[in-house]
Formats: structure tokens, C-alpha cells, sequence
């Protein structure tokens, strides 16, 4: 039986579009949970 160790079964390709999709989506993570200041915010004009 071979054990395949998932930190090494991506090859580069891969892990640079994991790595690339957990920017983003800390990205907008930061985005959704930053409120935004009443002067950036259109509802308040």
C-alpha cells in the first residue's frame, strides 16, 4: 500500500493556484470583514 503524503501530491503548478486561491480568498475575507469608513461607503451621500 503507498501512503501519499498530502503535502508533497501537488506538483508546482498546483500548489501555485492553491496558493493563489488562499490569497484571494484572504482577500476578500479582509474585505467583507472590514466595515467600511462613512466617507468610502456611497449610502451615506
Amino acid at each position: 500500500m503507498q501512503v501519499i503524503n498530502p503535502a508533497t501530491a501537488f506538483n508546482e503548478e498546483e500548489e501555485s493556484a492553491m496558493d493563489d486561491y488562499q490569497e484571494e480568498l484572504l482577500e476578500y475575507q479582509a474585505f467583507e470583514w472590514d466595515p467600511l469608513d462613512p466617507a468610502d461607503d456611497a449610502t451615506e451621500l
